[in-house]
């Protein structure tokens, strides 16, 4: 919580700050729109568009004009650079008109008119761009077949037309270059070759569960080309996942509430340069901030002349230009990216098949990464999860994953993304236990019986339900005392539970108890971690002391104790490995240990910050961990042998 706290403070600081004061640009003529804005790849000049067919080339240090550059008969809503900065393609946008519809191509250096390209539309000229070589140009028309087409950017002769794309407002190409994206009028981001802008993928807003559904107007990848960013003509804004268009995220772009082109437009979006935030810009000057992980908003400024109608960063992102209705360019320093605190990770899960590694936040969010590359495959996010949640798969269904968040359980396939169930694990009349204080309903410990036909949770005021799955009808609902954790007997009969000062072991049928650990067995700590062997002979548990034991699961005799040094406190989970033949346990002074059944050291890393999940690959030769950096690690696993533990980060 302290965390969470630190970051609600940190948001609001942010939102009472003002945007650095802004350098204003010489106008085109008194009170004449701005409609465009394009920096050049240099950024040291800016192309400006105006309501009244007018293009100023401005120099980007001082705001003063450079060139001013006339031919068009309407409002000058598309601009485009050459790549080598030395012409600049302008497109004219025609509002309930049909009259001559063009795109100008200008020298850069001395204001002269190349070329005069015409035929592109009858109505408007919605999207203006390069090739990566320069050496065509690219054209979108509003509202005609074919829409699309290709320039010879030596001749200015028509080389070609398709349709593809749909009417697109914006062209942006991956970091990468081997895709394109698309921002289009039917609220769509198509993702295309770039050779012949055939379809790869359709991000559509339709397919979305909230938010307006509106045009996409721009659009921003994510550094690494995994993430499309796209703000729309409805004032919202969402992040989609490239490898298979799931929606990740839908965030509020804009304060307005009335859904009208001229105030709730999303301008432009931007990915950071870690990729770890996107910011926006609307039409009603709205100017925010969010984290890309969990949707968090960190700062929310209001821009000067609103209602704002073209913004853009030049190309590093320290630099941002807009205009609007005034017609007056502002160039203003970029705020630098917000320093968030990270959220602490308080569960990881490998997934059965070990192609998947599950993680969840302490603020609500669960992730699911590809084990072997890391690249995010599904989210979904909370309001606050009260830095408690709880996983588990599935072992009969390999994707199948189980998250408590809260008062509540849900269930996904995480390849589909599909929200299998959500169950109610609080108190079913809605109003919270506050019996066991502030977290009393909040999930400890899921767990699924071997067959996958049963699913156990525990929450802290000590409430065990059992689950029939699918259906999700309950099949138990009793009270524990002050049980942490439990783990299924491996014939599904038992839950065994870390409780108080002993371990309890459950009969799943009727929920009574059998305590074969007496008060004062367990000589330090309360134990809170408790993990079965796989082949259910051998308990492992850990005490908030920082000590951990190992009993055999039949008889309590205790096999062996690990005390840990004195100011060591609170082991906070135990694993055993797939085998049996190790166990793990990681604590809050960042150490990761593994033994062997004997109680022998097989290995140790020391990581920086608490650590308080771990867990096996299927196969046993890794370990992912993670904790209140919010960094999930991957270890290569020691043998029997006694390896050395290796890490990598992700």
């Amino acid at each position: 919580m302290r965390h969470l706290a630190r970051g609600l403070i940190l948001a609001l600081l942010l939102s009472l700050l003002p945007l650095p004061a802004a350098r204003i640009a010489a106008q085109s003529a008194p009170d004449t729109p701005i409609r465009s804005v394009a920096w050049s790849p240099a950024n040291d000049r800016i192309a400006v568009g105006y309501d009244d067919g007018t293009v100023q080339i401005v120099d980007a240090a001082t705001g003063q004009p450079i060139h001013t550059l006339r031919g068009h008969t309407g409002r000058v809503a598309s601009l485009a650079w050459k790549p080598d900065g030395s012409e600049l393609i302008s497109g004219d946008f025609v509002i309930n008109s049909y009259g001559l519809v063009t795109a100008m191509i200008w020298d850069t250096d001395t204001g002269q008119c190349l070329a005069t390209l015409s035929g592109i539309s009858p109505a408007s000229v919605l999207g203006v761009s390069w090739s990566l070589d320069s050496s065509q140009i690219i054209t979108f028309g509003f509202d005609v077949n074919p829409n699309l087409k290709f320039w010879d950017a030596v001749t200015y002769q028509l080389v070609s037309e398709v349709d593809k794309g749909g009417d697109a407002f914006q062209i942006v190409w991956s970091p990468d270059t081997t895709l394109v994206a698309l921002a289009n009028v039917a609220a769509q981001v198509v993702i295309a070759n770039p050779a012949t802008f055939d379809p790869v993928i359709i991000l559509d807003e339709g397919q979305t569960s909230s938010g307006a559904r509106g045009g996409v107007y721009t659009a921003a990848w994510s550094p690494d080309g995994s993430l499309v960013a796209g703000g729309n003509t409805a004032g919202t804004v969402r992040i989609w996942r490239v490898a298979d268009g799931q929606n990740l995220l839908n965030m509020a772009g804009a304060t307005s509430q009335e859904l009208r082109w001229d105030t709730t437009t999303i301008h432009a979006v931007r990915f950071s340069a870690d990729g770890t935030q996107l910011t926006a810009v609307a039409a009603d000057g709205t100017f925010r901030t969010w984290d890309v992980s969990t949707g968090a908003l960190l700062g929310s400024e209001q821009l000067l002349d609103a209602p704002i109608q073209a913004a853009a960063w030049n190309s590093d992102g320290t630099q941002l230009a807009y205009g609007g209705d005034s017609g007056v360019l502002h160039i203003s320093e970029a705020p630098a990216p917000t320093v968030v605190e990270p959220s602490p990770i308080v569960d990881v899960a490998w997934s059965p098949d070990g192609a998947y590694i599950a993680r969840t936040f302490a603020s609500g969010t669960v992730e699911v990464v590809d084990a072997a590359s890391q690249a995010l495959v599904f989210r979904s996010t909370s309001a606050s999860a009260l830095g408690r949640a709880a996983l588990a798969w599935n072992p009969a269904q390999a994707h199948q994953l189980a998250a408590g968040i809260e008062r509540y359980i849900y269930g996904w396939d995480v390849v589909t993304g599909e929200t299998l169930f959500t169950l109610l694990a609080g108190n079913p009349s809605g109003i919270a236990t506050t019996e066991v204080g502030h977290y009393a309903e909040c999930i400890y410990s899921l767990s699924w019986t071997p067959d996958g036909s049963r699913l156990a949770s525990l929450s802290e005021d000590g409430i065990l339900r059992v689950w029939q799955m699918p259906s999700g009808a309950m099949m138990l609902d009793t009270k524990t005392t002050q049980t942490y954790s439990l783990d299924w007997s491996p014939e599904g009969t038992q839950l065994l539970a870390g409780q108080g000062l002993g371990i309890a072991r459950i009969d799943a049928a009727t929920g009574a108890p059998d305590r074969f650990h007496p008060e004062g067995r367990i000589t330090n700590g309360v134990i809170p971690y408790v993990d079965l062997s796989p082949d259910g002979t051998t308990l492992a548990g850990s005490t908030i002391a920082g000590d951990v034991y190992i009993w055999d699961a039949a008889t309590g005799e205790l096999d062996y104790q690990y005390r840990s040094p004195g100011d060591v406190r609170n082991h906070r989970n135990v694993r055993w490995s797939p085998d049996g033949s190790r166990l793990a346990s990681v604590a809050w002074d960042g150490t990761l240990r593994i033994w062997d059944r004997a109680g022998n050291e097989l290995g140790v890393r020391q990581e920086t910050g608490r650590l308080n999940s771990v867990d096996w690959s299927p196969d046993g030769t890794q370990l992912a961990y993670g904790g209140d950096s919010g960094v999930l690690h991957i270890s290569e696993a020691p043998a029997a042998s006694g390896a050395a533990v290796s890490a990598a980060e992700g």
